[in-house]
């Protein structure tokens, strides 16, 4: 990765004065991919970029959509039509994402009706993303290590993480500066997709 990295960066910079979009694209698209890897693979590597959250959520509940469906986790969603462009590491926040998703499978074990919802909107210049979930009703045998962990990524990548804990019903709020420009081509590809069950 290191040694593609500068590689496609001057392919990109020579595709954009040159005017060769395809060129652009494809070394971008290649560059966003290395980052990404880099990024679980190797932490230190990761390089911030803007990106939509929204694409990214919706890419980790299709991801995750096959195990709801054996779990039978009946999941909520609530996204806005508008993207949600966020600067951070791309693959950092993906993992921490996951890992606070995995916590929220895993704490309704056993429970007659799991449940999640995911809703975000744009509040006050910020991205905000929240995740719901019955409370476990073994509170002291729910570990939180993971919890812990995807915190202090979202942290690290310049984010705020809030846990609240009330009325039986656990709650994750994740809030990231919204970035002034457009993000690249995975926001222009978003889909509409108003609260609708995923089970």
């Amino acid at each position: 990765a290191r040694e593609l990295r500068p590689l496609l960066e001057r392919l990109l910079e020579e595709g954009r004065r040159a005017g060769l979009g395809g060129l652009a694209g494809d070394a971008e698209s290649a560059l966003e991919l290395v980052d990404r890897l880099a990024a679980l693979g190797q932490r230190d590597m990761a390089r911030p970029a803007v990106f939509d959250l929204i694409a990214a959520v919706r890419e980790l509940c299709s991801f995750r959509r096959h195990a709801w469906r054996l779990m039978q986790l009946e999941v909520k969603t609530a996204f806005p039509e508008e993207a949600m462009p966020v600067r951070a590491p791309r693959g950092l926040v993906e993992e921490a994402l996951l890992g606070l998703l995995v916590t929220a499978e895993q704490a309704q074990q056993g429970l007659a009706e799991p449940r999640m919802e995911i809703n975000a909107a744009a509040r006050a210049g910020h991205a905000v993303l929240a995740l719901a979930f019955p409370a476990p009703a073994d509170a002291a045998a729910w570990t939180a290590d993971s919890v812990a962990a995807s915190r202090s990524l979202l942290e690290g990548c310049g984010g705020q993480f809030h846990e609240q804990r009330t009325g039986g019903e656990v709650r994750y709020e994740i809030r990231f500066p919204l970035h002034q420009a457009a993000p690249p081509q995975d926001a222009q590809r978003r889909r509409p997709a108003p609260e609708k069950p995923m089970t």
